[in-house]
């Protein structure tokens, strides 16, 4: 295997259903959303990739989201080869952030291995609603990043 350099850019819908009481603190709530993302891999050209993640947030009083996590999987918009992994979701200095753990995947993903960094910028697709109504909500969002993935293409 080969480590390379490997940058995404990628925007995103999400949905978040209903919201159910962790704690006094926390609401947890269920999202799955719809991506597609531009991977630069060293030395190759961009990869284009449609996206699905499926995972839970916590939500705090302040419509914050402190913690999360999530499955993913990527898919070629050519050769249809998928990579596939978990992201976990934290806050870092009052900034959303997440960190991608590939560990699976087809075609010249195959054995994936490594981690990519990313920075989180969202709202929610109506402006000014409210995160933690308890009801479901639709939100818009904007990942990059750059990490170390070793696979061979």
């Amino acid at each position: 295997m080969t480590e390379r350099n490997v940058s995404m850019l990628a925007g995103a819908t999400a949905r978040w259903g209903r919201q159910v009481r962790r704690n006094e603190q926390l609401m947890t709530v269920g999202y799955e959303a719809d991506v597609m993302a531009k991977f630069i891999v060293e030395g190759h050209g961009p990869f284009y990739m449609r996206g699905m993640f499926t995972g839970m947030d916590d939500v705090d009083a302040q419509g914050e989201v402190p913690t999360g996590f999530g499955f993913v999987t990527f898919q070629d918009i050519k050769s249809g080869d998928e990579l596939r992994g978990r992201v976990d979701w934290y806050l870092e200095e009052g900034r959303d952030k997440g960190t991608f753990h590939f560990e699976d995947g087809s075609g010249a993903w195959s054995g994936v291995q490594g981690e990519l960094p990313v920075d989180l910028a969202f709202t929610t697709k109506e402006p000014g609603a409210p995160l933690n109504s308890g009801e479901p909500v639709e939100v818009m969002g904007f990942l990059e990043g750059t990490g170390r993935l070793s696979f061979d293409i």
